[in-house]
């Protein structure tokens, strides 16, 4: 049925990667309705999307609320109306024309409570998954590698996970209101992961249908250095807040191995190293004193410098 899916899209100055976005959804063999949530984007995104005709709604919040905040307005929003199924998508996905329709057909046969991802590929390999499954090792959750994905049997068509990615995740609507929204704090990074970790703990089955795909920019989302360096911030900060709260005994190993390593040899190798990496210890800084949500405008401003 037409309209029975919801899906949120996030756009932040997504200009042509949005539109490409909202292309694939209008030549999907369903056509879901589509609420555009825009973080005060100034690249005129936000007039394209409102323009698109497959756009049914658009939520200008007027300031950059990062994936939590945008994904959760949009998702209150179709918590409103009579959608069955919700799905948050990035800007930069591209979908297969039959992608949503082969999820809800998962979604619809059965009456266990259960959330999705699709076999997200990489757009510029398309052949390649950049998720098809995920694992919690040693405290951190990471991506099944190509060599273990290659190991897996396809026979079943859909695939347990121990965690979901938000870059394409549906549900029904009642593992959204069961589960809840997805953790302000973070902003952007792990929210998904923290996100699964609570649909796990309520009874939800977290699965990657391998049937469906879609095509994900992957870098685009990081392409400048200040976005890349404020990465690095939310990584070391988030991650932080990820693993005392779920893996507490592996919070120091994370700290270690993913923060005070690499921020060390940057130090030590100056300019041969990443710029971005001092930003894990601003990161780290922030988690000391629980400075959550956005980043601190100093931060933003200093990822700004050349």
């Amino acid at each position: 049925m037409a309209g029975d899916i919801a899906v949120v899209v996030v756009n932040w100055n997504g200009g042509v990667h949005t539109t490409s976005c909202l292309d694939s959804l209008a030549a999907g063999t369903v056509l879901p309705r589509v609420i555009v949530v825009d973080n005060g984007s100034t690249d005129g995104s936000l007039e394209k999307a409102k323009h698109h005709p497959v756009v049914a709604e658009v939520i200008a919040m007027g300031r950059n609320t990062g994936y939590t905040g945008g994904n959760n307005a949009g998702i209150r929003r179709a918590l409103a109306d009579t959608c069955r199924f919700i799905c948050v998508l990035n800007n930069d996905v591209v979908l297969e024309p039959d992608a949503l329709e082969r999820l809800r057909s998962h979604l619809g046969a059965t009456g266990a409570p259960i959330a999705l991802c699709p076999d997200i590929r990489y757009y510029e390999r398309p052949t390649e998954s950049w998720f098809a499954g995920g694992i919690v090792e040693a405290g951190y959750p990471r991506h099944l590698q190509k060599a273990e994905l290659a190991a897996k049997s396809r026979r079943h068509v859909l695939r347990e996970s121990d965690f979901l990615t938000g870059c394409c995740l549906i549900a029904p609507r009642g593992v959204w209101e069961r589960v809840g929204l997805f953790d302000e704090r973070y902003f952007l990074l792990f929210e998904d992961c923290d996100w699964s970790v609570r649909a796990r703990a309520a009874g939800v089955r977290l699965q990657v249908a391998l049937d469906s795909v879609v095509l994900h920019k992957v870098s685009r989302s990081f392409q400048s250095c200040a976005v890349s360096r404020l990465g690095a911030f939310y990584y070391a900060r988030n991650g932080m807040l990820y693993t005392t709260r779920y893996q507490r005994r592996h919070a120091p190993r994370f700290c270690l191995r993913h923060i005070c390593r690499p921020a060390a040899r940057a130090f030590l190798r100056h300019r041969e190293a990443k710029p971005q990496r001092k930003f894990l210890l601003f990161g780290l800084l922030a988690f000391a004193i629980a400075r959550f949500g956005r980043a601190p405008r100093w931060i933003e401003s200093l990822a700004d410098r050349p």
